[in-house]
């Protein structure tokens, strides 16, 4: 047997793997993740390669994943769609680039084996952590952009499960009525709703969100104002109906 068999033959064993993998996935397993070190370990060992296949157009990373969603089952390959495949088919691409493209400039096993090590010390921390999959691609991208070694400290960016920023209430209820006009309008990919008590609820939010913008720019308005007259020494009083409001408020 030549070595162009040998690789044929390993490439089998990958393939076989990666269906076994897809069953174990189907019964709950956290399969993605072992698919991904078997890909990058191929990929190291020269055994795949991401070369289109001048008649299928596919390489040995799309092959891969079909057999991954075949051993998942039918469910799995009805309700992936062909954009959903390869988006999926390219996160796995990056982990194959990643032993494919080593040459000297880095180790990816052993970036690979050290974020596993400081992901389990982070979790062991209580620190919140990105799922494992997502890890190792996320991993994959960064040290593809590096001729080094990446570091510790940016494996620990890539671990860590950043907190979502908590936007101001007003920002929420701009995107949703955002996102009500298109659906008022027709624009919006999930179609058009005219609804009387939807194109009320856009109207209600447009019109609550104008009194808020109108309000935040009366208050600019007067510190400016305010902030002018104390340079010239001067100082902004109120009107008698503001010290009318404001007596009412504080005897309620």
């Amino acid at each position: 047997m030549n070595s162009n068999d040998n690789i044929r033959s390993f490439r089998d064993e990958v393939l076989k793997d990666a269906k076994k993998l897809g069953g174990e996935a189907a019964l709950g397993g956290d399969a993605l993740p072992k698919l991904a070190l078997r890909v990058l370990k191929a990929a190291d060992d020269g055994i795949i390669t991401t070369d289109k296949d001048s008649t299928t157009g596919k390489d040995d990373v799309d092959r891969i994943y079909e057999e991954y969603l075949e051993g998942y089952g039918k469910k799995a390959i009805y309700e992936n769609t062909e954009q959903g495949k390869k988006a999926n088919a390219s996160k796995l691409r990056q982990v194959a680039r990643l032993g494919i493209e080593r040459g000297s400039k880095y180790d990816p096993i052993e970036a690979v084996d050290t974020m596993k090590n400081m992901r389990e010390e982070a979790k062991a921390k209580d620190v919140k952590v990105k799922a494992m999959y997502p890890c190792i691609v996320d991993l994959a991208r960064s040290q593809l952009k590096l001729d080094r070694q990446i570091t510790r400290e940016e494996i620990e960016e890539i671990i860590t499960k950043r907190e979502a920023e908590v936007k101001p209430v007003d920002e929420v209820l701009g995107k949703i009525r955002e996102t009500l006009e298109k659906i008022v309008t027709g624009e919006h990919k999930s179609g058009m709703c005219q609804d009387p008590r939807v194109v009320a609820a856009h109207d209600s939010l447009r019109d609550y969100l104008a009194g808020i913008e109108a309000a935040a720019e009366e208050e600019k308005n007067q510190q400016l104002l305010a902030a002018y007259l104390e340079k010239r020494g001067l100082k902004l009083v109120p009107s008698a109906e503001d010290m009318t409001e404001a007596v009412e408020s504080v005897a309620a």
